[in-house]
């Protein structure tokens, strides 16, 4: 039997019952495909958003870094931020796109002093692949003790079943 994953709608080629819908038989069962048909963009964006958010994630502060674990939580002030657990420790506030996608870090602080010099870094992120999906901006790594060098933080939500 076939199993389809449309955002948070799961469905198994069978009847799914809703109330009035069209199409519908007398019982208030349709096909499936009907069900799928409602979901809307908004519902697919709202999934890669929780997808984000849930992970597993993976990233690094800077490019010559190797990846670890990284984590997307919810915040009061900034409504996300994302903590990357590797040299420099960053935390930053997080934004996501129209798309369910981060779109953009800011105040970005690590431990001992290290930040990025910018307060906003725009996040490009790749369409995904085998080996999951990539977000990742350019921005400037200071130390507060004259240390300046040019550096790609990035967080990427790995495809299921890659390791």
């Amino acid at each position: 039997m076939a199993f389809t994953l449309f955002g948070s709608i799961a469905c198994r080629g069978r009847r799914t019952r809703t109330d009035d819908a069209p199409g519908a038989d007398a019982g208030g069962a349709q096909p499936a495909e009907a069900v799928a048909a409602r979901v809307t963009a908004a519902d697919v964006a709202d999934a890669r958003k929780r997808s984000w958010i849930d992970g597993p994630l993976t990233g690094r502060d800077n490019n010559v870094a190797a990846f670890r674990k990284a984590q997307i939580s919810r915040d009061e002030k900034t409504g996300f931020r994302v903590f990357v657990k590797n040299e420099f420790g960053f935390v930053c506030g997080l934004t996501f796109d129209d798309d369910g996608n981060p779109s953009e870090m800011a105040a970005c602080k690590g431990d001992d002093g290290w930040h990025a010099k910018e307060a906003r870094i725009k996040l490009t992120c790749d369409d995904g692949g085998p080996k999951g999906q990539n977000c990742h901006g350019k921005y400037t790594l200071l130390d507060g003790h004259g240390f300046a060098d040019p550096a790609v933080i990035e967080v990427v939500r790995p495809a299921k079943g890659s390791p």
